[in-house]
């Protein structure tokens, strides 16, 4: 089994910032601030800073993600201020396909790093 390059302090700094995230999301007192839209942040971050071989923290991080941006509309069911499944499930589209692109990405980078570019033209 292939172990991923990505280092585990990038992934626990990820998931720190996703849980940021959530508690502001959870708070009652913030309840007009669209937070639920930073979920997004930790999947970017994890899809630049990632080895060009790692599919699977992308992977993880964005089902972390997903899990926490529905858990509120979840847990709130019955609340008066409960949030918009609709909200959620477009910032749960765009964190998916934020996956599906980095995943191209580095399917990309790996396939043309043969290429080399030289300076003589």
């Amino acid at each position: 089994m292939i172990e991923p390059k990505t280092s585990l302090g990038t992934m626990l700094l990820a998931l720190g910032v996703a849980l940021g995230v959530a508690a502001l999301d959870y708070r009652a007192g913030f309840g007009d601030v669209p937070w639920h839209a930073l979920f997004v942040i930790p999947v970017v971050w994890i899809a630049l800073w990632s080895a060009e071989d790692d599919i699977l923290p992308v992977t993880i991080m964005a089902a972390i993600a997903t899990m926490l941006a529905l858990a509120r509309v979840i847990m709130s069911h019955g609340i008066d201020s409960s949030p918009s499944f609709g909200e959620r499930a477009v910032i749960v589209g765009i964190i998916w396909i934020t996956v599906l692109l980095a995943l191209l990405r580095k399917r990309t980078r790996r396939t043309f790093k043969w290429i080399k570019f030289s300076r003589r033209l």
